[in-house]
């Protein structure tokens, strides 16, 4: 399966993130607490995610901001690890 942006739906633009060290159990309450989803993503890192839907983001699942969007968005990599796991939130990958 190809992983990109036109096969999701702009799944990332619906969630917000963060990576922290699996161990950091003061990160794990404190976003846990908060209601985020946490998930084990490898190589000693966790994340945790809230829900979140961009307001640019358009009917058809585009960017209404494209060519002025904000540096998260731009340097969100596409295949990363946070990507995937998403992906797997939303029901895009198995």
């Amino acid at each position: 399966m190809t992983i990109n942006c036109e096969n999701c739906n702009g799944a990332c633009c619906r969630w917000w993130g963060v990576e922290f060290e699996t161990g950091n159990r003061a990160k794990m309450e404190y976003y846990g607490k908060r209601g985020c989803k946490i998930g084990n993503i490898g190589n000693g890192m966790s994340v945790a995610v809230a829900r979140f839907v961009c307001q640019y983001l358009t009917k058809d699942n585009k960017c209404g901001i494209q060519e002025h969007k904000p540096l998260a968005c731009k340097t969100a990599k596409v295949g990363n690890k946070l990507c995937l796991f998403i992906r797997k939130l939303e029901g895009i990958d198995k």
